[in-house]
């Protein structure tokens, strides 16, 4: 009945509702459940368990995260999507809180700063909860204007590359001071008219090129540096040259894509939202399709030999049961293939998507068939999801495996804990790698002498002012020195 009131442009969406259908509207008792007590209300893997690494009011809203190479976590909040700054000309009578002016919200951009941002976490105490954000770029943070919309992040260089529809953005860091102060414009051009169909889900791949997915919303998107034409691309994925001079169609012709991933052998796959075709894989490139003129053919095929889901929630108010794919798939989201190194062998290769609407992240297990895969739900799990929420906060969108395969040991403190020693050199026994955050680690801890003896063989105990410097490499054909040139210059503190 509001469906009906707001077709009509009645100023109250309410008129023709009764006062029982109003009481289905209202929030749950108590609210939303804080982050703390969320775990309380997900039904995981028994096999698994599940920390809490971050929650607002820290973040909101994170739609895209990655890892630097120093092991910071970095994350895209995009606090207003899907909408931005933007309003419905008809939509002013329900959301009156975004009508920051009388006559502001008649199919226009509100007046106000983009308040979307690229930000960084810490964990200041070391115990595996996020304690401080650090905002790299916003409004107030070398961005004039604000970022609108941001829908995927990939760290490159001196910056973040963003995916924010019409456009493709550099947000650099010159000073090296932490924050963005320079925004270049590698790409413009892609779709935006369905902010749920946009280019998405950025990944770096083997080849120097950044993947990613793009919805209906397609696009023809030009260089942002010299206005060249890359032609129209379409829903599917997509590949492109971080330094503004090339657009790919890797595969197209799918339906609303959201998310992309590699497998470990580099492998291509990409998952969809709602077409009764959840998870797919990439055959062939889509160039090599074209140019053979296969009518008919796609470069993908369709891998999963199942599209029904098991939510732990059975929606009855019309703003959120299924209308399309009831039982299936309807908002399919991001797309992770588990890579291996510390869950038993059995999940390498398994591939993990959200199902936003319905509050569940679901797993299945990837095999080889002929020149394609299949995936299937794991054996003893065909009934359940990988976690489904009983809480209608919990909206899964977004996952990335972490480089939690690596210690990384930063702490200038004494280890006085025997087992905390103990578990150092379990770690590294079984395989596991070992970084050392801070070349002072090398002889930091005088009462472990195992560990300067053992891990380290040595180091240094002073180092040079801050400065360039030329590094040899004394053993070229090491293993870890695979590419590395035998002479660079760097910039830091000569040890």
């Amino acid at each position: 009945m509001r469906g009906i009131a707001w077709a009509g442009k009645r100023s109250n969406v309410d008129e023709f509702c009764s006062l029982d259908e109003l009481a289905t509207l209202a929030y749950p008792d108590g609210g939303p459940t804080h982050p703390d007590d969320d775990a309380t209300k997900l039904n995981l893997h028994p096999d698994f368990e599940m920390n809490l690494v971050a929650a607002e009011p820290q973040i909101q809203n994170v739609i895209s995260l990655d890892w630097s190479a120093d092991g910071r976590m970095w994350v895209a909040e995009s606090p207003k999507y899907p909408n931005g700054g933007r309003i419905h000309r008809n939509d002013d009578s329900i959301y009156h809180e975004l009508a920051f002016r009388s006559g502001q919200s008649r199919d226009e951009k509100v007046d106000r700063p983009a308040i979307d941002r690229i930000s960084w976490l810490e964990d200041v105490d070391v115990d595996g909860r996020m304690d401080k954000r650090h905002i790299f770029a916003d409004y107030n943070h070398g961005v004039p204007g604000g970022l609108e919309r941001v829908a995927s992040m990939v760290l490159h260089r001196d910056g973040v590359i963003v995916a924010q529809a019409p456009d493709i953005l550099m947000l650099r860091d010159l000073d090296e001071d932490g924050v963005c102060d320079r925004v270049e414009k590698l790409y413009t051009g892609f779709g935006d008219f369905d902010t749920h169909a946009v280019i998405n889900n950025f990944r770096w791949g083997l080849d120097g090129r950044i993947y990613g997915s793009i919805g209906y919303s397609a696009g023809r998107p030009k260089s942002g540096k010299t206005g060249r034409d890359f032609g129209r691309v379409t829903a599917g994925v997509i590949r492109f040259k971080p330094d503004g001079s090339a657009v790919e169609q890797v595969s197209s012709g799918s339906c609303n894509t959201w998310g992309f991933d590699f497998a470990p052998d580099g492998e291509l796959f990409f998952t969809t939202a709602t077409c009764g075709q959840h998870f797919l894989y990439v055959v062939i490139p889509e160039k090599f399709v074209a140019k053979g003129n296969v009518g008919n053919v796609r470069a993908f095929n369709v891998v999963p030999d199942h599209q029904e889901i098991k939510p732990a929630i059975e929606y009855t108010r019309p703003a959120h049961v299924q209308i399309d794919w009831v039982g299936a798939f309807t908002a399919a989201a991001g797309c992770c293939i588990y890579d291996g190194g510390v869950w038993p062998e059995r999940y390498t290769g398994s591939h993990f998507v959200s199902e936003t609407n319905m509050n569940l992240v679901h797993h299945e297990m990837l095999s080889p068939k002929g020149v394609t895969y299949v995936s299937s739900r794991e054996p003893g799990q065909e009934e359940t999801e990988f976690v489904a929420g009983v809480d209608p906060w919990f909206r899964p969108i977004h996952q990335r495996i972490g480089p939690d395969d690596v210690l990384y040991l930063s702490n200038n403190k004494a280890f006085q804990d025997e087992a905390a020693k103990k578990a150092v050199f379990k770690h590294v026994e079984s395989g596991k790698g070992l970084l050392l955050g801070h070349p002072a680690l090398w002889y930091n801890w005088k009462d472990w002498p195992e560990y300067n003896k053992q891990l380290c063989s040595g180091g240094s105990r002073g180092h040079d002012r801050y400065g360039t410097f030329q590094v040899s490499v004394t053993q070229s054909d090491h293993p870890v020195m695979k590419g590395v040139p035998d002479q660079f210059t760097l910039k830091d503190e000569l040890y």
